[in-house]
């Protein structure tokens, strides 16, 4: 069972935001709870690292960037979704650059949210006896082995963002071709480079030379 644990220091906030995505996402989620920075690390040392944490920028014993980088530094496997009143791309890509899986404004719908939900839970699921049935997984398996080792562990929609990337597409002209909003394929582009050890999109290329 995925574990998914919401860390707000606004309980309403955080009920508000289970019970939003509770309503869009499939079943089986054991959905855990924190207050604060503390909260959150007893939590975790108590039962390991969870599927995912949404952790609020804002919290009552920390400042600034404080929260995630002692995550980050508690725990570098966890995987992390950051949400935020505030949307600013320097934000955005502050929390990536910190080790952040994904980040999210709070004025997200909650379709957005459950897309990035999906997407985080279904990294690394993937299983090695599906076979090669899309053209990223065959271009994988054909040309670069190790490539494709990495290919199974992505998700459906993972698969799609990476074979747009794979053709030289922007992430105006992925958004146009997908239908997400733009940054949940901001999202979704750094997990899929993140997922390759890529440094930048030329690099995501040049694996698949």
């Amino acid at each position: 069972m995925s574990s998914v644990l919401v860390v707000d220091d606004h309980e309403l906030f955080r009920k508000g935001l289970i019970a939003a995505l509770s309503e869009v996402v499939a079943d089986g989620i054991d959905w855990l709870e924190a207050g604060s920075l503390r909260e959150t690390l007893a939590i975790l040392a108590a039962r390991g690292p969870v599927s995912l944490v949404v952790l609020d920028l804002k919290l009552p014993d920390t400042q600034g960037f404080g929260a995630l980088s002692a995550l980050r530094q508690a725990y570098p496997q966890q995987r992390v979704l950051v949400i935020s009143a505030s949307a600013d791309d320097a934000i955005h890509h502050h929390v990536l650059a910190l080790g952040a899986w994904g980040f999210a404004g709070k004025s997200a719908t909650a379709t957005s949210l459950r897309d990035l939900l999906a997407a985080a839970l279904s990294l690394g699921t993937r299983r090695a006896d599906q076979g090669v049935s899309d053209p990223a997984h065959a271009r994988a398996a054909r040309d670069n082995p190790v490539g494709y080792a990495h290919v199974q562990r992505l998700g459906e929609r993972h698969l799609q963002v990476l074979e747009l990337l794979l053709r030289g597409c922007s992430n105006q002209q992925i958004v146009t071709e997908t239908g997400l909003a733009l940054g949940t394929v901001k999202n979704y582009v750094s997990a899929v480079l993140i997922c390759f050890e890529a440094r930048s999109r030329a690099h995501l290329l040049s694996l698949f030379k």
